[in-house]
């Protein structure tokens, strides 16, 4: 009889202790799927980023007299508007605005970043168009990165594939 008690009691023990590792799994904070929040890097370093990013590809491509105004002419276009364009609303403005105002104000915005996207694609055709065929193999390459849509960038992970 003690035998069973005893048995019994280990049993309830041993079980409880494993409710108790379930109940010590911490939930993520935040919404599930929700991406952590993203930090903003400061203007005057991304622009130093940006132009050593440049430099580092105009050396790579080699490129000769002839080309520099296209070069020149793609940086350019690829640089963020001094406008305001590509800037952020105020979150105290926007939290003031009804649902169909903050809607209104966010498809202006998408329609300022097309716009934007579209001029920089019309710059990169027109450069890559007077590259010679070395020259694009390597924009090519040095370019790859930027279509990863999660920003990793090579070795770090493999690129998302396209479902068969």
């Amino acid at each position: 009889m003690k035998l069973r008690l005893k048995t019994a009691s280990l049993a309830v023990l041993l079980t409880g202790a494993s409710w108790c590792t379930f109940a010590q799994v911490v939930a993520p904070s935040g919404p599930v799927g929700m991406h952590p929040p993203m930090i903003r890097m400061d203007p005057a370093k991304r622009q130093a980023a940006m132009q050593k990013r440049a430099e580092e590809l105009k050396a790579q491509l080699k490129l000769e007299p002839a080309q520099d105004g296209a070069w020149t002419t793609f940086i350019e276009a690829l640089k963020a508007p001094d406008d305001g364009v590509a800037a952020r609303p105020d979150r105290e403005e926007f939290a003031r605005l009804t649902t169909p105002e903050r809607l209104e104000r966010m498809r202006a915005m998408r329609t300022q970043h097309i716009a934007l996207m579209d001029q920089r694609e019309a710059a990169t055709r027109m450069f890559y168009a007077g590259l010679m065929p070395e020259q694009k193999i390597v924009f090519d390459t040095a370019t790859l990165h930027h279509l990863d849509h999660r920003g990793r960038r090579e070795g770090k992970a493999e690129p998302h594939q396209p479902r068969s």
